[in-house]
């Protein structure tokens, strides 16, 4: 099993945090594509606290988050 958090507008759509069973790992665009309008290109996505970009598998025991993009001023 796999924890996933969502922040800021991502967790008003998917919930702040959900569980997911994994058999023995998923690539990251896999698991992002069971969200549908998780737009993988515009989040910032951490995999054990560490930012990933592009693809990478993910395992059993991992937490994914997924942030939405920031704006500052």
């Amino acid at each position: 099993m796999i924890t996933i958090g969502f922040y800021g507008r991502l967790a008003e759509r998917f919930g702040r945090q959900v569980d997911v069973d994994l058999p023995d790992g998923v690539a990251l665009s896999e698991l992002q594509s069971y969200f549908d309008g998780l737009d993988a290109d515009k989040v910032c996505t951490l995999v054990n606290d560490e930012t990933v970009t592009g693809d990478g598998w993910i395992y059993p025991g991992d937490r994914v988050d997924f942030l939405p993009p920031l704006s500052g001023g």
